[in-house]
């Protein structure tokens, strides 16, 4: 999962991230941990993620939080996908400026991981966020 934007993260600006990046991790390992008493997920077993700790690219242009482990459909749409804003929903307003966040998955193994991009308000999560949080994101 990671941002990016066509201005540098500041040091600031990334320490921030790293904070919703441990908020993100720590949120969807407890709904891993407890997937299987989910009723719709009841018959799957409990999945696991390893998160990484968060990077920052050379040109400061992206950031992101790497995950491994076994993902599932399920668990990347509810997870990665429904929940992507908890990346970047206390940036302050400035630092929302041209952002997009990406989910980089393998499709074909042959062409190994690709990153798809979108704008916040596109994911599946947006439309569960406060009005407020909406209006300061589609600025």
């Amino acid at each position: 999962m990671c941002l990016r934007r066509p201005v540098p993260f500041t040091l600031q600006e990334f320490d921030c991230f790293c904070a919703h990046a441990l908020a993100f991790a720590a949120y969807a390992s407890t709904w891993l941990q407890n997937w299987s008493r989910i009723p719709a997920h009841s018959k799957h077993p409990n999945v696991e993620y390893t998160f990484f700790p968060p990077e920052v690219s050379q040109n400061r242009l992206v950031v992101s939080l790497p995950i491994g482990g076994a993902s599932t459909l399920s668990t990347r749409a509810a997870l990665e996908n429904g929940s992507s804003y908890m990346l970047w929903q206390f940036l302050p307003p400035k630092s929302m400026e041209g952002l997009e966040e990406g989910l980089t998955e393998t499709v074909d193994p042959a062409k190994g991981p690709v990153t798809s991009w979108r704008l916040p308000s596109e994911a599946i999560g947006f439309a569960n966020a406060n009005p407020e949080f909406r209006q300061r994101v589609a600025r």
